[in-house]
């Protein structure tokens, strides 16, 4: 996970491999998520995991609920020129969480 802008880039754009998932919530500023899964596929349970985090380090941290939007790495770009921390992205699914920690 990324704290800031900075860490948001060097996370999405030099530490992910192919496989792994991004996570953000959705039209609000936050952290950058990413996922190895544990399989080649997601479970619901590593979904809602990754979206929880997600939504806890952002704007809406102390929201009932969070839209978060997640893909493969591989669907996410960066502009020509962009601020660190700026995306875009193709092929997203979403999901709604409540923001938290989940419990180990």
């Amino acid at each position: 996970m990324g704290r800031n802008n900075r860490e948001n880039d060097l996370l999405t754009f030099k530490e992910s491999k192919p496989g792994d998932y991004w996570f953000h919530v959705k039209d609000y500023p936050g952290s950058h998520v990413l996922l190895r899964p544990k399989n080649k596929t997601l479970t619901q349970e590593e979904i809602t995991e990754a979206s929880e985090i997600a939504a806890y380090h952002s704007a809406l941290r102390n929201s009932q609920k969070a839209s978060v939007d997640y893909m493969p790495i591989r669907y996410l770009k960066k502009p020509q020129g962009a601020r660190p921390g700026v995306v875009i992205f193709t092929r997203q699914k979403n999901i709604i969480v409540e923001p938290k920690i989940p419990k180990e």
